[in-house]
């Protein structure tokens, strides 16, 4: 009897034992397990300060060291690593950045896209920026190929030269049933009409950038785009940039894009025209906001540090 009861006492005492050690491991499991959510809310938290303060111009305060986490910003290779060590485990990332410019979205704006209610249809997602690529009139006068000045003029097609720039510097102007392959119409006026118009702009190409189709400097106007026209290239304006449901592969970019219609960009099959763009100076002069390209995690686990 005292035999069985010593037997009964033993498998309970490793019963207990083993309840405790599961309770252990599990408790230990668990705080594993919340302290590597720690390490990774750090972490991604500190990759979306990074990101924001790159984006926001202060690239010089991104590499720090600051409570176990370590941030490395290269601007030349425009990688950027994020080290954590804490909480009991240590973990690295490296990203990969790209530049985002104006001319890489289907739509881009400063002040914002106004639908009205009328949907758009993009392969390139809109974005607004908070600046909009400056205009080099520069570049475009000197490689001008026919510049009209005056004030209430009409054009046709067989007063435009095709081929090269062509810039317009008067008020109220109209242009019907042009039919450029190979053009770039510039404004520096206001009160500009053009319809039943095809305008087609060089694409860039391996070796060359792309030049836009339509470019209006005037800040303090609007520049509407009539259904009747099929624009080929980038539209740029300064302004306020009205949009009916024309044939365009964009990009479309402006102060303010407003839509008058439904519109659906031809963009799918227009890649070489969202490419950096002439007339609008060096790419590498503008500090772009960046997006994340590729993303490689190249340390994940146990420390020392908690």
């Amino acid at each position: 009897m005292l035999i069985a009861v010593i037997a009964i006492f033993l498998v309970m005492s490793f019963t207990g034992v083993a309840v405790l050690d599961i309770s252990y491991t599990s408790s230990t499991s668990a705080q594993g397990t919340v302290s590597n959510i720690k390490s990774q809310y750090i972490l991604e938290s500190s990759i979306n300060e990074s990101l924001w303060l790159i984006n926001a111009g202060a690239d010089s305060v991104v590499t720090r060291i600051e409570g176990g986490v370590t941030t490395t910003w290269d601007s030349l290779s425009q990688v950027l690593t994020v080290h954590v060590d804490t909480f009991g485990s240590e973990s690295e990332v490296s990203l990969h950045l790209d530049d985002d410019s104006h001319f890489e979205r289907g739509i881009a704006s400063r002040s914002g896209l106004n639908t009205n209610g009328n949907a758009y249809g993009l392969n390139r997602q809109k974005r607004n920026f908070n600046f909009l690529p400056g205009v080099d009139m520069t570049y475009f006068n000197e490689n001008a190929l026919q510049i009209e000045n005056g004030n209430e003029n009409s054009f046709k097609n067989s007063d435009i030269a095709d081929g090269g720039i062509v810039i317009f510097t008067g008020n109220n102007l109209s242009l019907d049933s042009l039919n450029l392959s190979a053009a770039t119409l510039v404004f520096t006026g206001k009160n500009i009409t053009i319809t039943n118009s095809s305008i087609t702009a060089n694409a860039g190409t391996e070796f060359s950038n792309a030049s836009p189709a339509i470019v209006f400097t005037n800040s303090w106007e609007s520049l509407t785009i009539e259904a009747s026209n099929t624009i080929n290239g980038a539209i740029f304006s300064a302004g306020e940039l009205n949009l009916y449901g024309a044939s365009m592969t964009g990009p479309i970019i402006g102060e303010t894009v407003n839509l008058m219609e439904d519109i659906t960009l031809n963009d799918e099959f227009a890649d070489n025209y969202y490419t950096w763009t002439n007339g609008f100076g060096d790419q590498l002069s503008y500090d772009w906001p960046k997006e994340i390209d590729t993303w490689m995690t190249t340390l994940w686990e146990r420390s020392t540090n908690g």
